[in-house]
């Protein structure tokens, strides 16, 4: 009889899939509220979030678009990071928070300070709000207290903003973990290895954005990653997926 109900759940949870994608997510895994969901590192991540048994909430400005484009088994909500009260109310019900969202100019209302530091800001204000148990932030390998951004204007002052982001993030008592990549290039996942180690070590590398995606899910309910910012390359020395048990070998900033 054991059986047999675990074989009609199985064949129910199938049959839902079939019918709606978005409730044949695993309850244990709970859902992730994702701001960045449309971007190049969230475009893929939000895939492997479903493929992982998570339920996905995608942040974006246009939901009609971005379930004509990237599907429809994500519950796709209209916010801005740059209205806190918005966030808060979006993310209400949220267990986990994952945030991939980065400036498209350098200067005026979608540059580094209002979104990679003051939208950051009113993420993990409303994480904090909403008791979410872990938020996982995509920031940037050269990013963090290991060197001096008030001297490099480069994009818009995008290292110094993240920065501050960050600080915020660790400052908050909100369960973090973040993730440090050096440059982005396209390309297939899991087909070279991913040096993941303290961003001290930060070089002037590449990383392929499915592994960045990857890797950010991966941070997810691991306990390994909480409380640590870590910097992540592609290389070719390094099997694929031996990166899965570095985390926690990485002190915290």
């Amino acid at each position: 009889m054991r059986q047999f109900t675990r074989l009609s759940a199985a064949l129910l949870l199938a049959l839902m899939a079939i019918v709606n994608p978005a409730a044949a997510a695993d309850p244990g895994k709970g859902t992730v509220f994702y701001a960045g969901a449309t971007g190049s590192i969230g475009r893929i991540a939000i895939g492997l979030l479903r493929e992982q048994g998570y339920s996905v909430r995608g942040l974006t400005r246009n939901p009609a678009r971005a379930e004509r484009l990237y599907g429809d088994d994500v519950e796709w909500v209209r916010g801005d990071v740059r209205e806190p009260a918005r966030m808060t109310e979006l993310m209400r019900g949220a267990d986990v928070v994952v945030c991939s969202i980065s400036y498209t100019e350098f200067e005026g209302p979608n540059s580094p300070q209002f979104v990679d530091y003051m939208g950051v800001r009113n993420l993990v204000d409303a994480a904090k709000a909403n008791g979410v148990r872990q938020l996982v932030l995509v920031s940037a390998g050269s990013a963090g207290p290991w060197r001096d951004h008030t001297r490099n204007p480069r994009f818009g002052y995008v290292a110094y903003w993240k920065t501050k982001g960050e600080d915020y993030l660790k400052q908050s008592g909100v369960p973090f973990t973040i993730i440090g990549p050096t440059g982005f290039v396209d390309g297939a996942g899991d087909e070279l290895g991913i040096r993941l180690t303290s961003r001290a070590e930060y070089g002037m590398g590449m990383i392929r954005r499915a592994d960045v995606a990857a890797v950010t899910v991966g941070a997810l309910g691991n306990p390994g990653a909480l409380g640590k910012a870590v910097f992540i390359e592609n290389s070719a020395e390094l099997s694929p997926n031996t990166w899965r048990d570095e985390f926690a070998n990485v002190a915290p900033e």
